[in-house]
């Protein structure tokens, strides 16, 4: 039964993963400055892309274009890439790599830059897996690197080139700003977006946008969870004197819920943390642990078992939207389990007997998601050995029922 639930839902995962509306109303300009309406696949990319899928309408085949043949593209109101050919610093940001030379190793690239800021005075971002630069430039000007670089000096300290502070000073100077004002912008989008539209607040004859502002996203949320949870417990003799198989527990499972939300591919990705209470108890009687057909003897003993643990999932999660309000999503974790009060007593059989002991495993998971808000998710984990022996080999493992309830998000 738990496998057929299981199935059934991933394969509705997997038709609603395809079915998802990915391609976004926005348009291109090619190189001779021809503007193009069209509906472009909205990939949220951490990295600045250097090409992009788009359709001309939402029923015709996918084309590509790229950063050769486009000088500019935007999606929606919230998102929008600008070829430009900058400098860009290669300066490793990586302690045990830091260069011992304050000026920047400067690349001279052709990229999609992102626009962050666009006014008077724009600002832009430049991310790849490595390097997060921004640049600059006003009145839609050559935009120029905006400098900063840590590196190391005597006695392997570290220092900052916060050349940025003095570019900002010089060239994007408004009324009434204290260098001391200057000084304590870090370089950051917030701190820098802050700052231009202040410098562009100065300038209304040039039409302000703030892309910031239009990225309406969470990054945390709390939540609690509760639900049925259905328990399967087996003790293996490892010299094949017969097996111990308790009959399904049903127990009440609560916990906490934190989702750390990753700030791209449109929030599809999160890293999640699950410690949850969990409670097993049963006892088998009159069990059958050795057996001789030659002396027609057989002994037997009763077996108990009390664990209760608060299990704490860490793991990755990945989302499908379905619509504006509904979302599925699947969750794998590793699973530390911190128990207590636990023990298993087998009568006469000392090596059965004693402290429970977990090792660690894993837990899956899949849910459906309603306004932010509401969840319901089925989670499995795999098997848990329960105690520390040479010759007995308990095993747990469970199926969960669970409903969640946010509390908290920003």
């Amino acid at each position: 039964m738990k496998k057929t639930i299981l199935t059934i839902l991933f394969v509705i995962i997997s038709i609603y993963s395809y079915a998802q509306i990915s391609f976004e109303e926005g348009y291109y300009i090619d190189n001779s400055g021809k503007k193009t309406v069209c509906y472009i696949k909205n990939l949220d990319w951490k990295n600045n892309p250097e090409d992009f899928l788009y359709k001309l309408t939402l029923d015709s085949e996918v084309a590509k274009k790229t950063i050769n043949t486009t000088k500019e593209f935007k999606i929606g109101a919230a998102l929008k890439y600008e070829r430009h050919t900058v400098k860009i610093d290669q300066s490793s940001k990586d302690v045990k790599r830091l260069s011992t030379v304050r000026e920047p190793d400067f690349v001279e690239k052709t990229v999609f830059l992102k626009s962050v800021v666009e006014g008077k005075a724009s600002l832009f971002l430049y991310e790849s897996n490595k390097q997060r630069r921004y640049f600059f430039s006003i009145d839609k000007g050559q935009v120029e690197p905006l400098i900063y670089k840590i590196y190391k000096i005597e006695d392997d300290q570290i220092a900052k080139n916060e050349k940025y502070k003095q570019q900002l000073w010089q060239k994007v100077r408004y009324e009434n700003v204290a260098m001391s004002a200057i000084e304590r912008v870090r370089y950051r989008r917030k701190d820098l977006a802050k700052y231009f539209n202040t410098f562009n607040s100065y300038h209304t004859d040039t039409p302000t946008l703030d892309y910031t502002k239009k990225e309406d996203r969470k990054s945390f949320t709390i939540g609690l969870e509760a639900g049925a949870q259905f328990s399967s417990f087996s003790i293996k003799n490892l010299m094949d004197r017969g097996d111990i198989d308790f009959d399904s527990n049903t127990s009440f499972r609560f916990g906490v819920e934190a989702a750390f939300i990753l700030p791209f591919n449109n929030d599809k990705w999160s890293i999640v943390l699950e410690p949850a209470y969990q409670y097993f108890d049963a006892e088998k009687r009159d069990v059958v642990i050795f057996r001789s057909e030659t002396l027609d003897a057989e002994r037997t003993t009763d077996v108990e078992v009390e664990y209760q643990s608060i299990e704490v999932p860490l793991g990755i999660r990945h989302t499908f939207r379905l619509s504006k309000n509904s979302k599925l999503f699947v969750t794998g974790s590793f699973v530390i389990d911190l128990n207590f009060s636990s023990e298993i007593r087998a009568r006469g059989i000392s090596a059965l007997t004693g402290d429970i002991s977990t090792d660690d495993n894993w837990m899956f998971g899949i849910g459906y998601r309603f306004k932010d808000k509401y969840s319901l998710e089925i989670k499995q984990t795999t098997s848990r050995n329960l105690l520390a022996s040479s010759i007995w080999e308990p095993n747990f493992s469970s199926f969960s029922i669970n409903f969640g309830y946010t509390i908290f998000d920003k």
